[in-house]
């Protein structure tokens, strides 16, 4: 809307205010909105990711079954670590600190690779303490979290990989 030098007197000018910060009110809502159903829609498809595999029976016959149906106390305390990871990295995005970041994912990289833990364990981790963080906290946070989080999923994906890597060549020099 516009108005014109001179054509408007002091309720026209109310109401286009008016108008204009309604019209604003809504953009936001609706930016907030979309927002928020992003954000839903990658957690759920985290949890496609992370469901049972197609071949849970193949799976289960080869002692390879999810970390979580496994042990669930250790899961648990995987997600609970993985959640105070996601705090730090957060911390040093926000503050540009030199965190320990690095060194703590590939602790827990470490401990799950000893658990023979997959991707699929990993993406179910860190589903579940993306779950736990952003609950209850307002979109700015959220959309912190979810930024930092995929960064941090990656890492860790790298992480275990790099501890497999060299599993197995240590494996093949004693072979």
């Amino acid at each position: 809307d516009y108005l014109v030098k001179g054509a408007f007197d002091g309720h026209l000018l109310l109401r286009f205010l008016l108008y204009a910060i309604e019209r604003n009110k809504l953009q936001l809502e609706l930016a907030k909105r979309r927002q928020e159903k992003n954000n839903t829609d990658e957690i759920q498809s985290l949890d496609r990711l992370s469901g049972a595999p197609r071949a849970s029976i193949t799976s289960q016959m080869l002692g390879k079954t999810s970390l979580r149906n496994e042990n669930s106390e250790i899961f648990d305390n995987f997600t609970t670590i993985y959640s105070e990871i996601l705090d730090v990295a957060v911390q040093q995005r926000i503050y540009k600190a030199d965190n320990n970041v690095q060194e703590l994912l590939h602790s827990l990289a470490e401990k799950l690779g000893f658990l023979k833990s997959g991707p699929r364990d990993i993406v179910e981790i860190h589903s579940e303490a993306l779950k736990m963080k952003i609950q209850g906290m307002n979109m700015g946070k959220v959309q912190l979290y979810m930024e930092e989080s995929r960064l941090t999923l990656l890492e860790l994906m790298g992480n275990l990989v790099s501890y497999y890597r060299n599993y197995f060549i240590m494996y093949r020099k004693t072979t």
